[in-house]
Order: C-alpha cells, then structure tokens, then sequence
C-alpha cells in the first residue's frame, strides 16, 4: 500500500477562513486522524450516496470542537479535505453537490445536485431560470441563433470533455450560450467552460480534448496527478505546499488568496512552460495575467537554487511595482526588491553606475508638469515670433509625443534626418516640409533648454542605454525577463528591454492587455523592438475577477477601440467572459457636482449599513487627485473613514476598508465596490487643438473606464455630473438614471 497523502480543496480554504480560531487550529489533528485511521474504522464516517462518483466520502467530526464536522474524499489512498462547517451546514452543503473524481481526464469536478421526480437520470433537466425579452434599459435583446455543435457530440467526445454519462442528453439539448448559462450551477466549472468555448465558436471539441489529453499526467499514481494534473490543481492542492501550509497551521482568522495556489489550467499552462524564446500572453482585465507571471517568476527562482540566472520582473509605474511585490510576498518565494522594479529604475541603475552616460551634475526632470512646462517655454519662444494661428496645434503634447515616438527612436539626431524620417504611427496629419522645420526649432530650443538646467531627458537616456547595451562584448545584466503590463511601455523602452537580456530560451515573458493602454498613443510594433513574438503569443479569456454584468459595460466603454495585437493583427475581446453574475451596473448622472459627490456619499453609506456588503473593500475612483482629495474630505465630513494613502511602499487593500484614489493608481488592485465618479461627455482630457492628439485623449479615456470598472468584484456604479452643460458619456451602455 503506497503512503497516504492529505490535500485541500478551494472550497475547504474558503470554508477554513471564516472559521472559529478552534478549527482553524485543527488542521494537525485532523491530518494526523486521516493519516492513522484505520480502514475499518473509517467506514463508520461513510457517506454512501450516489451523488459521489470515483470519490469516497466522509463526514468526520473536526477533533476536540464540538457540533463541527468536516467532508474528505479518498481517492486510493490520497485523501482530499472538501468542506468544513457546523454539522447541520456540512450535511446541507453535502446533499446539495455532486462530488465526482474524473479519472478520464484527471479533473475534480464539483457542481450542484438535481433530481426531478419521474424523469430518468439521463433525461434530467435542471429547471430554467425566468427569461427577459428586454434589458433592465428597455432595449430589446435579439434572439440568440441555435446552435447543434453540441448535438453533435458522440458520447465518446461527450466524455473526453468530462460530461457525466447522466448528462449527455442535457448536453446535447443545448442549442445556445443563454441555454448553458440555465445550467450552469449544474455542470463542474470546467466542463462548462469548455461547452461555451464550443458553442461560441471559439474553440473546437477535437482541439480542447487533444490539449486535455496532452496534459494529463503520465502515471497511475493518484497523488502524483492530484498534485500534478492542471485540471486537478484547479481546486485541488497537496498540503505540503508550503504557502498552503503556513495558511493550514495558522489559527488567526484571515482570509486565504486562492491565486497563490489554485490556478486556472490555462494559466497553468504558461506558468510551466518553456519556450524557444520570448512569448506574449494577452487577456481582459481579471484574466490572471499578473498571477501567471508571478507564478512564473516564482517557479523560475525555485528553479535558480545555485543563483546561474539573473531575473528581473519589469513595470512601468511605481504603484504597479509596490502592488506586485506585495503579491510576490504572499507566495514566498524570495525578496521582491531583488526581483521587481520599474523599467525607469532598472534604467538609472545601468546609467549612473554601469555605463554613466549621466554626469553628476545632471538630473532627472521631477515630474511629467516639469517636462511640459519646459516644452511649453520652447513652443511660445518659436511660434511667437514666427507661428501662424493655424500652428494652435502644434502644442507641448504634441512635442513631448513626436519627440519621444519619432526623433529619439529613430535616431534623429539632425535637422536633415528629421526631414526624410518616417513616422509611422503618429495619427492622420500629414507634416509638409516646413511644418517639420518648424518643429526642429522647437526640439532644438528644448534640447538648449535642457542643456542649461542640467536636465536629462528619459527618452534620450534609454536610447543611450540601449546603445551600450548593443555595442559588441556588452555584458547582458539579465537572463530572464518578465513584463507586465507591455501596453504601458512604448517601443523605445521595450527595444530597451530586448537589449538587457541574450536571446535565448524564455527570456522575454510579456503580459498585456492593449485595451488598458491608459498612457495614450503608444502604438507598439514588437518588430520594431527586436522582440519577436510571432508566432508566440497567447490570449487569457476567463475573468475570474469581476461579474459578467460589469464585465459587459466595462467592454462597452472600449468596444470601438482599434487596439493591435503588436504584430499585424488585432487585439480582440471576443470569447472574454467572466464565471460570477450579480446586477448590472448603473449610471447615475446629476446637475452639479456637488450633488453627485451627496449622493455618493448616501450610496457608501447605504452599502455600510447592508450587512451583506458591510465588509466589502469599497473604492471611489476620480480622473484627477483634485478630484480624490475633494470626495475625501466629503466622505470625512459626513463621519466616513477613508484610507489615507501609503506614498512609501505596497499598500494592501483591506476587507471593509473605503478608499478614494485615481484611476490610474488602481490598476492591479481589486475591491468588492466601485464607484468611477466624473463622467461625463466633456471630459477635460479632450482639450486640444490638435485633432490626432484629441482622439488619443479620447482613447485614453475610454480606457481608463473600462480599468476602474474591471477593479469591482461585484458592485460598480458609474456618476457623473452636468457641469458646462454636459451629458452623459456616450456608448456606455449602463443603466442610466438622471437625477
């Protein structure tokens, strides 16, 4: 008889989190009952009902707290803990699952229970939910096509895809995803996940059954695949995780995040995986994008015992990098300060102390405010003397763009090599002749200014670096790099990434989403850079994050945008969707501010005295911190808490705690309610002569809802108010409601 192994469910985690600190202490003695129980004995814990199928169940009593019992499946001899409750609470979640171990395709699948009397077990059919012919808008939802690729399912497919034998005809009855959605508390999660992937169209049953059969693992051991299988690791872990084992010996009562040890199969996939070279994973917000890569960084570091690779896990703001850092802690896996930085710091460090191409003297602009003002001086000191009125768009935004996109990438370093450069990229307006003569003035009147400051410019001093980095014999710094979120970093500081590490195997990890490209104009060719992902590259669709509801006006809000994949195709959400459902977000649209922020205010309140939302992390999203600061000293006027911000370090967000901050600042984080205050058709990003500039802004905002939105896990409410005779924001397709 091989030796008995303990593992834990999701759901066990879940359940363990919110108990007594009694039974959060007993894990021990209820690892040390399962390990020596005798066989005969156990029986006598036996649950022999139907609903359990390659699984045994027991329902044990937890050792030493009375009135508390806790559920554990034995496959051979590999024990898996389920549910732990009060005795009454374990024996009704019991009757109300199925428990079934899918040694097919090595998947632990766990789903509601029905029975209707008088019909067969092969003709059940879960009762359907009350259908709507119109939205809660009043805008009528056109009928769903029928679909037959499901009927036309043999039962061996039915099979290899982990449908139970039981429900092949349900299955086959299924003609539409609206049709799947009615049952799907009745079907394991991923069994329903791969019938929508069929019926959607985005995947075929040939190639999701070839890449199951590909994963499964190669040995007959229980335990091996219980630990090893991705379908298996979805909920189940072995105990000997240490992550999972520190959160198991703990009595304190503190909520457990699943993401550090249950992972998605997909996200499995590219956690362990190597490749020839570099590799690009794109999804939705709420995808797992971050906690692949952090679970890669992780793995790779377990790997690097003996210290022969260098890895450096890359962002590009320094709220991103404190929030992942933070995560990386919880996986224990090392010291996130030797691993994690911004790309701006990773660059000073190679400046300053390796190649100093930076005097001592000189200096970084303090701030974005400093460098405009600086460009500003040099566009007033040309077009005063020689501009026209038709130059009113030649502005400081426009400058800083072509300088950093165009004259710094492209090596233009002279006034004739501005002239013949192409600059691709750049919006619609055509520059003749002159209109480029004109700007050279201008860069070279900023470039003067600079120059007596002492001021370093970023875009020139990652061109530099990355020269030196090129130049023959130049040491690598890295090995291996991870990127997350690419869509912020334009295409000279990638090129700047490219030149940090070898080419070889795994050394560039991207994760992205173009649609949360919340910087503005950044267009990335990755041919441009020197990274090639062709070929290479792979989309997340699962949004285990936010509601299905949220999830749909958040896509709304960038629908339209024309997003590239950073190849030669196009970045797509289609097939993205989300496993929770809750209300469809609102859109409350007032006559001044004023009476917005009020309401505002009423609303978090109301959400506080709500017993089902008490504990809930609540944010308060606004465009600018003029914004921030004005809706928390609103909120403290009325006697509500707010978090006061933690400007040295990862600040991590709290369960019942209220936040306010900017849009920006929130990307990474996620709350249980979100309000994204100050929306309105009169943006003030819109202000701009320059019409290319314009529809940058424009996209820039559409992305910045679409970011504040996909931080709720199960509330957002979106305002906005009527000042210089506004209207409510165009195309997001929210419940409006005009007060």
């Amino acid at each position: 008889m091989s030796e008995r192994t303990i593992n834990v469910t999701d759901i066990f985690s879940d359940a363990l989190s919110i108990a007594t600190p009694r039974v959060r202490g007993s894990y021990m003695s209820v690892s040390s009952m399962l390990m020596q129980i005798d066989d005969r004995e156990l029986q006598q814990y036996a649950s022999g009902d139907a609903d359990a199928i390659g699984v045994a169940i027991y329902t044990m009593p937890v050792p030493g707290v009375p009135g508390w019992d806790f559920l554990a499946g034995r496959i051979s001899d590999a024990f898996v803990l389920i549910y732990v409750d009060t005795t009454d609470r374990v024996k009704a979640w019991r009757t109300s699952h199925r428990i079934v171990w899918n040694a097919d395709i090595q998947e632990f699948q766990l789903s509601k229970t029905f029975k209707l009397t008088g019909i067969s077990a092969g003709a059940q059919k879960a009762p359907k939910p009350e259908q709507k012919s119109q939205d809660t808008a009043g805008t009528e939802i056109p009928a769903e096509p029928e679909c037959d690729f499901l009927r036309k399912l043999s039962d061996e497919e039915l099979a290899a895809l982990g449908v139970a034998r039981d429900q092949f005809d349900l299955v086959r009855g299924i003609t539409g995803e609206s049709g799947l959605d009615s049952y799907r508390e009745f079907l394991p999660d991923g069994v329903y996940e791969r019938l929508r992937d069929i019926l959607s169209g985005d995947d075929t049953a040939e190639n999701i059954i070839f890449e199951i059969r590909q994963s499964l693992v190669k040995d007959n051991n229980v335990a091996r695949q219980l630990e090893e299988s991705p379908l298996a690791g979805r909920h189940i872990s072995s105990c000997t995780d240490p992550v999972i084992q520190k959160f198991l010996l703990s009595s304190s009562r503190e909520s457990f995040d699943k993401w550090t040890v249950f992972l998605h199969p997909s996200q499995r996939k590219y956690v362990s995986q190597n490749y020839k070279g570099s590799f690009k994973l794109s999804g939705g917000a709420g995808t797992g994008k971050t906690v692949v890569a952090l679970h890669r960084l992780s793995r790779m570091i377990g790997e690097n015992r003996d210290d022969r690779k260098r890895l450096k896990y890359i962002t590009f703001t320094n709220t991103l990098t404190d929030n992942v850092k933070g995560l990386l802690r919880k996986l224990d896996c090392g010291t996130p300060d030797k691993y994690v930085n911004t790309v701006t710091k990773v660059l000073n460090e190679l400046a300053r102390n390796e190649f100093r191409v930076i005097e001592k003297q000189e200096h970084f602009f303090h701030s974005d405010i400093e460098r405009k003002e600086l460009l500003d001086t040099a566009v007033r000191s040309v077009l005063d003397g020689e501009g026209t009125p038709e130059d009113s768009w030649i502005t400081a935004d426009f400058i800083r763009d072509e300088y950093d996109q165009v004259i710094v990438p492209r090596s233009a370093e002279t006034e004739d090599a501005y002239l013949s450069v192409k600059r691709e990229g750049r919006g619609r307006r055509k520059l003749t002749r002159a209109d480029r003569k004109k700007i050279w003035k201008i860069v070279s009147k900023y470039n003067d200014l600079k120059q007596s400051k002492s001021l370093v410019d970023y875009s020139e001093l990652f061109a530099l670096v990355t020269e030196e980095l090129n130049k023959p014999g130049a040491v690598k710094p890295y090995t291996n790099i991870i990127v997350d979120e690419f869509q912020d970093l334009d295409e000279l500081r990638l090129r700047f990434v490219r030149a940090l590490v070898p080419p070889g195997e795994n050394d560039i990890f991207l994760t992205g989403d173009p649609y949360q490209s919340i910087y503005g104009g950044r267009k990335i060719r990755f041919a441009n850079t020197g990274i090639n992902v062709r070929g290479q590259s792979r989309q997340l669709k699962v949004n285990y994050r936010t509601t299905e509801e949220i999830k749909k006006v958040a896509v709304t809000a960038v629908e339209t945008l024309d997003c590239g994949d950073g190849e030669d195709g196009k970045e797509s959400l289609r097939g993205y969707y989300s496993v929770m459902h809750g209300d469809r977000p609102e859109y409350w649209f007032y006559k001044s501010e004023d009476d917005e922020f009020n309401d505002i205010v009423a609303a978090v309140k109301q959400l506080r005295e709500n017993p089902e939302y008490a504990n809930w992390s609540v944010c308060i999203t606004a465009l600018t911190n003029k914004k921030v600061q004005a809706i928390r000293e609103r909120l403290k006027e009325n006697g509500i808490e707010v978090v006061q911000e933690n400007a040295k370090g990862y600040q991590m967000v709290e369960q019942g705690k209220i936040y306010v901050k900017t849009i920006h600042s929130v990307k990474g984080l996620e709350f249980g309610a979100v309000f994204v205050s100050g929306i309105n058709s009169k943006i003030n990003l819109y202000y701009t002569d320059d019409e290319d500039t314009k529809e940058i802004k424009q996209e820039q905002f559409k992305s910045l809802v679409y970011v504040a939105l996909t931080r709720a896990v199960k509330y957002a409410r979106v305002s906005g108010n009527a000042y210089r005779r506004a209207e409510p924001y165009p195309g997001l397709q929210a419940v409006l409601i005009r007060k």
